[in-house]
């Protein structure tokens, strides 16, 4: 409520409560009464005003000129972005003390574990728009044995590597054709070899070219198995991963499946088809693989659904279901239609498996659901949190 209430103050000067005549016919009730948005001692609440504005445009004109309809909407599409829970607008007095904190600081709350402060890559471009720059990044990895060396990818913008915990950046991807990047994958057992899934994992800005690798930490690189000559404008790739026990062992996810190799990249065998969106392996346990998989359903969003092997990826079991069918032991009942879904696992404790939804484009990519797993994913409780 702050938030909003300080972003009112910001804008009073504005906008305030423009366009809005607490006057109007429509707030005009059966006994004549008026139903006032911010009166002390009976206050209504916006919906109170728009069911009062529906229903006297029921039998109106709306295009007429000058009837009061579009500035009305105009103020109602403002103001419904700050009212409470309840639908009340601000009073002038929660207005005031909203500059007020703002004034004195009071306002502002400081993170007590941690200050975030911006170390870049910071070449965003002159200007605003598709224009060159880094762009949007979606990938980092820290170097796992030097701490102050990190990796970031740019879907559309290249990778960018940092020995200084980002005093400094160095872009090492500009001179190919294709610089998308949407994920990096370092070898624990040799920091110099360099492993990256080109493209766009998100928008689709830009194609994938494949998997890329560098054995002298991102100086030059080389194609794999994964290449220009067998990928297509349509190809995504979304997540790529070592083997922690054995750097021949690779993992990349996308839009036409899940691929596998054993030779450090030379040659990949498809292991679980379609848009693997995302992918994570147990900590501690490289034969455990967790993948969510994304079924489009059109202009609905997608059907989502967490796929686990426990035989290095030989064989996968889906283990969403609906509501009212499949094994009660695999209890994982997410959303019919989802935007996105992420997997989260914690070396702290391997058999802990987290999955995030968020929900599709036509309802703003909110917050779905978020459904924790103390098995290993073989049962998963919806956190109540909304």
């Amino acid at each position: 409520m702050i938030r909003k209430l300080l972003m009112l103050c910001l804008l009073a000067g504005v906008h305030s409560h423009a366009q809005f005549n607490q006057n109007a016919p429509w707030l005009a009730g059966p006994d004549g009464e008026q139903l006032k948005s911010l009166s002390p001692d009976k206050p209504r609440s916006i919906y109170e005003i728009s069911e009062a504005f529906e229903e006297y445009w029921k039998d109106k004109d709306i295009s007429a000129k000058g009837s009061g309809f579009k500035p009305y909407k105009r103020w109602e599409n403002y103001w419904m972005h700050f009212v409470d829970p309840q639908g009340y607008l601000p009073t002038p007095k929660e207005l005031w003390r909203a500059w007020e904190n703002k004034q004195s600081g009071m306002g502002m709350k400081i993170n007590p574990t941690s200050a975030w402060i911006s170390v870049g890559p910071q070449q965003v471009g002159i200007f605003s728009g598709r224009l060159p720059g880094t762009g949007r990044t979606n990938a980092i990895e820290v170097d796992p044995n030097d701490p102050n060396t990190w990796y970031v990818g740019a879907p559309a913008g290249g990778i960018w590597k940092t020995t200084d915990a980002g005093l400094t950046w160095t872009n090492l991807f500009d001179d190919f054709p294709q610089i998308g990047v949407s994920s990096i994958a370092v070898d624990p057992n040799n920091s110099n070899i360099i492993y990256i899934a080109t493209g766009d994992d998100d928008a689709a800005d830009s194609y994938s070219v494949g998997v890329f690798k560098s054995l002298d930490g991102g100086a030059t690189w080389q194609e794999t198995g994964l290449n220009p000559s067998n990928s297509d404008f349509s190809t995504l790739m979304t997540v790529i991963l070592i083997d922690p026990t054995d750097s021949n062992v690779l993992w990349v996810a996308t839009n036409n499946g899940l691929y596998k190799s054993l030779n450090a990249g030379d040659t990949w065998e498809r292991k679980l088809t379609g848009f693997i969106a995302d992918l994570k392996l147990k900590p501690g346990d490289q034969n455990t693989i967790y993948a969510i998989r994304n079924f489009y359903l059109g202009g609905s969003g997608s059907q989502v659904s967490f796929f686990k092997s426990t035989d290095g990826g030989e064989s996968f079991e889906n283990l969403r279901r609906e509501a009212t069918t499949g094994d009660p032991g695999q209890n994982l009942v997410l959303p019919t239609s989802s935007g996105r879904a992420l997997l989260g696992v914690s070396p702290a404790d391997p058999e802990i498996l987290y999955i995030l939804t968020a929900n599709t484009g036509s309802s703003n990519f909110s917050y779905q659901g978020l459904y924790k797993s103390t098995d290993s994913g073989a049962t998963f409780t919806e956190s109540p949190n909304t």
